[in-house]
């Protein structure tokens, strides 16, 4: 499985390692050890100007996800239990 997480502001730093480990375990429960995922890590500037370009929202936003899957795929992919995450404090 690959999990590449790319940091382009330094207050993600401290995050990259935490990330990319738990994203590997969440791959690993969801049985999806043959998938990749890619992950940016960026500040308020460059997020606004992604969201601009794909959403033609001109404002930042917190998280932006860009789907690989067909609309049959991704259904399947919903309709199996979400595992819970190794983390403590976490919501059940």
């Amino acid at each position: 499985m690959t999990v590449a997480v790319r940091c382009e502001t330094r207050d993600g730093l401290p995050f990259v390692r935490a990330l990319r480990s738990s994203a590997r375990w969440l791959l690993a429960e969801r049985g999806l050890e043959d998938w990749e995922l890619s992950l940016v890590l960026t500040d308020d500037e460059q997020i606004r100007v992604l969201n601009r370009n794909f959403r033609r929202k001109d404002r930042a936003t917190d998280v932006l996800s860009f789907p690989q899957l067909d609309a049959a795929a991704a259904a399947r992919l919903r309709r199996r239990t979400p595992p819970k995450p190794p983390w403590t404090g976490a919501p059940k």
